[in-house]
């Protein structure tokens, strides 16, 4: 899991604040997503004051790509890739996956124009039926959270399937059939072996900006 050798170059200690950060953000997913959506915004701060407990910090410096974190007395530095190593591995570790079947609404304002436009003929919102999970691609050892349609076609032959990511994720509206055998199915193979082959979702492999177009993705 979490070591100095995924997080890879420059060589970083792990920390309590580390390991402690982690368990808090997997726990608050709209936290992590609100940090990571400064850092994609290119802000230079980001500040969590919760009502009960400790005070987060975040400064980011877009010259030296550093990220300067802080929590009580504790405080550690991490570059721009280990900064979405780390997040990728959270959100391996933590985010809830939803079965197949399930409907869900896409942030439209992380969607590029040509993304907003498939919805043009719709008058309730950016839905999109889920028909896969985490599609590998072993080559890269890199994923994609989900695969769909829109919502309420579905397969259409003129129109490409959609391929996003957890961030990407507005709201749930209706969640698809789970039992027990989808939920194995689902913490041992699309989370536990995805981990044991060292795989990390493709959107925190790239550079990537949130402008006024959407979310612009390029390489690393």
């Amino acid at each position: 899991m979490l070591s100095k050798e995924y997080l890879g170059e420059p060589e970083v200690e792990i920390s309590d604040l580390l390991l402690t950060l982690g368990n808090l953000l997997g726990s608050q997913p709209v936290l992590m997503k609100n940090i990571y959506l400064a850092y994609l915004k290119q802000e230079p701060t980001f500040v969590h004051k919760p009502m009960v407990g400790s005070a987060l910090q975040f400064i980011f410096d877009y010259d030296r790509r550093i990220i300067e974190i802080t929590r009580l007395d504790q405080t550690g530095t991490l570059t721009f890739q280990q900064f979405q190593r780390y997040i990728a591995l959270i959100d391996l570790l933590f985010s809830k996956i939803y079965p197949v079947g399930s409907v869900v609404e896409l942030d439209e304002s992380l969607l590029s124009e040509d993304v907003r436009g498939m919805f043009s003929n719709s008058e309730i919102g950016l839905l999109v039926t889920i028909h896969g999970r985490r599609l590998i691609n072993e080559e890269e050892k890199t994923y994609v959270d989900y695969v769909g349609t829109i919502w309420p076609f579905g397969i259409l032959e003129d129109v490409e399937p959609l391929f996003f990511n957890n961030f990407l994720l507005k709201r749930v509206v209706s969640e698809g059939m789970s039992n027990e055998v989808e939920e194995k199915y689902a913490e041992t193979v699309l989370r536990k072996q995805l981990l044991d082959q060292g795989a990390q979702s493709s959107f925190y492999t790239k550079e990537a900006r949130v402008t006024e177009g959407g979310l612009v993705v390029g390489e690393n």
